[in-house]
């Protein structure tokens, strides 16, 4: 399977110093593309985020956001996530367009990352409904 072209953006309000070069290195390279510093309010996000085919991020407000626009997002969990994230599930019946990526053991973000990696390349962001138990992801 060819695997189309993907463009990654930021929308991090906020880049933290230990961060900077890093980011900056990844924005002059153009594999990152910094929309977070135009976004003044959650109306501005919102809109980003209709503008998005798929949204990665970790736990915080940007995913709930695209879970209330029904707007596909993963999101990347801890394995000690906050309780309203469910146990042992990929997704949540609170925002039905989410997908959740769950670390294996805390601190461990490679498999997380791994499974997020697994999806994009064989296309796992097309399937509706959600399948939790494709054998491939479980393997990680």
């Amino acid at each position: 399977m060819t695997v189309a072209p993907v463009q990654f953006y930021s929308l991090q309000p906020e880049i933290r110093d230990r961060d900077r070069s890093h980011f900056d290195h990844l924005c002059a390279t153009e594999r990152l593309i910094d929309l977070g510093r135009f976004a003044r309010d959650f109306g501005d996000t919102a809109h980003v985020l209709t503008l998005l085919d798929l949204t990665i991020a970790v736990d915080t407000s940007i995913v709930h956001l695209a879970g209330a626009l029904a707007k596909p997002a993963w999101v990347l969990l801890s394995a000690a996530p906050d309780w309203r994230w469910l146990r042992d599930r990929c997704d949540t019946p609170w925002y039905p367009s989410l997908r959740l990526f769950r670390q294996n053991q805390l601190g461990n973000w490679h498999t997380a990352l791994d499974k997020v990696r697994y999806a994009i390349e064989n296309g796992r962001e097309l399937q509706t409904p959600l399948r939790c138990d494709d054998a491939a992801m479980t393997e990680f």
